[in-house]
């Protein structure tokens, strides 16, 4: 699938929330926005401690958005930080009705490697 109205996700048009933070970290700089930043650094990630289930919530300013797809990249330094599941669920503004838009097994071979696009089901 090709995404010709790709959006750059950042700071500025999304509020990413999530149940777990480590409030900087082991480097004082890891943090939930992290996940909208490009780059290899250390610091840049967001790791949630040692739960191994947990929720992030992108919030976007604005108009409505069409999400079509994800990636995702594995840790830096462990394989046991990786993501390994990720179910997708989404929600319009006001209301209490939840639909699940996408559920994935994940696996990866190196640090910093990322998922091909996961497509989603129509919201």
């Amino acid at each position: 699938m090709e995404f010709p109205k790709r959006i750059k996700l950042t700071n500025d048009n999304t509020t990413v929330t999530a149940e777990f933070d480590v409030k900087g970290g082991g480097t004082g700089r890891e943090f939930v926005k992290n996940i909208l930043h490009d780059g290899e650094e250390a610091w840049n990630k967001w790791y949630q401690g040692k739960s191994k289930k947990s929720w992030i919530g992108f919030y976007f300013d604005g108009a409505v958005r069409e999400i079509a797809a994800f990636a995702f990249k594995s840790a830096n330094d462990y394989p046991s930080r990786d993501p390994e599941h990720v179910d997708i669920y989404a929600w319009m503004p006001g209301s209490k009705e939840k639909k699940q838009i996408g559920s994935f097994d994940l696996s990866f071979d190196a640090r910093w490697e990322t998922t091909d696009e996961l497509e989603m089901d129509n919201f």
